[in-house]
């Protein structure tokens, strides 16, 4: 009888083993892929992850540029053989053109009248830089136009007028675009500015994840650890009965050796 109860003990303890070993086993695998898992999150919020990530999109950038800039490179190299070639072209029909006749009086005197236009434009220009020189100097305005000579000083005149008007135009259109490329600039802060609150959006929600998580984990680790102390407990009665055990067989061999000598 004692000893089927030592045997249904022994058996106990090696069932009480196996449990060990497979829970043992269990909270190994659980710290393994807990492990993994804190890793990879901290790989991604890690500022490596980030400065790979902008990295990539600067690289992106950079060789769309060059993209770009190679084929308006291949553009003005097509345009340049191509006008290379109607040059070529424009050469060999001057080439195999007849010589020309002896060139008319009326054709000269064509040459001789754009000549003196270009002339009498210089001289525009000469007036409209002299009234330009009163003007800054602080000659009316008005003065100095009713102050014409001839035709031509009332025509430079109203044209350097009609400059100043075009370069207030001008000033004007310049003033707008500053205002709209300003308009542009802030818009593009503001983006900028939403695209990090995002990301700081994202991060504290990562982080309140995380949180959770570990949470999880050390009620796991509790709950683990009790079942530690109860197998602990658990082994110790076993080694209790054990050693009881061990002392009955012993006094039973005692017994049966004594008996034997006895019968002897």
């Amino acid at each position: 009888m004692k000893s089927a109860k030592l045997q249904a003990a022994l058996a106990k303890r090696r069932e009480a083993d196996q449990i060990k070993i497979q829970k043992s086993a269990a909270v190994e695998r659980y710290y393994d892929q807990w492990s993994r898992i804190t890793s990879r999150f901290d790989s991604w919020n890690s500022p490596q992850f980030y400065r790979q990530a902008e990295e990539a999109q600067k690289a992106r950038e950079e060789a769309e540029k060059r993209e770009v800039a190679a084929q308006e490179r291949r553009e003005r190299e097509r345009a340049r053989l191509q006008q290379e070639k109607d040059d070529f072209q424009q050469e060999l029909k001057e080439k195999n053109r007849p010589k020309p006749k002896p060139i008319p009086t009326e054709l000269l005197e064509g040459v001789r009248s754009r000549l003196n236009d270009v002339e009498e434009a210089k001289r525009r220009m000469d007036l409209e830089a002299s009234l330009y020189t009163k003007w800054r100097m602080g000659y009316d305005r008005d003065a100095v136009i009713l102050d014409s000579k001839n035709t031509h000083q009332a025509m430079a005149k109203l044209n350097w007028l009609d400059r100043q008007v075009e370069m207030t135009l001008q000033s004007e259109k310049e003033r707008k675009e500053n205002q709209e490329r300003e308009i542009r600039l802030q818009e593009e802060a503001r983006k900028h500015e939403e695209v990090l609150l995002e990301k700081s959006r994202m991060r504290e929600q990562q982080i309140k994840e995380l949180r959770s998580h570990q949470e999880l984990h050390m009620k796991e680790l509790k709950a683990r650890e009790q079942e530690v102390n109860e197998l602990k407990m658990y082994e110790l009665r076993l080694r209790t009965k054990k050693e009881e055990f061990e002392k009955e067989a012993e006094q039973l061999y005692i017994y049966n050796d004594r008996r034997r000598d006895r019968i002897v």
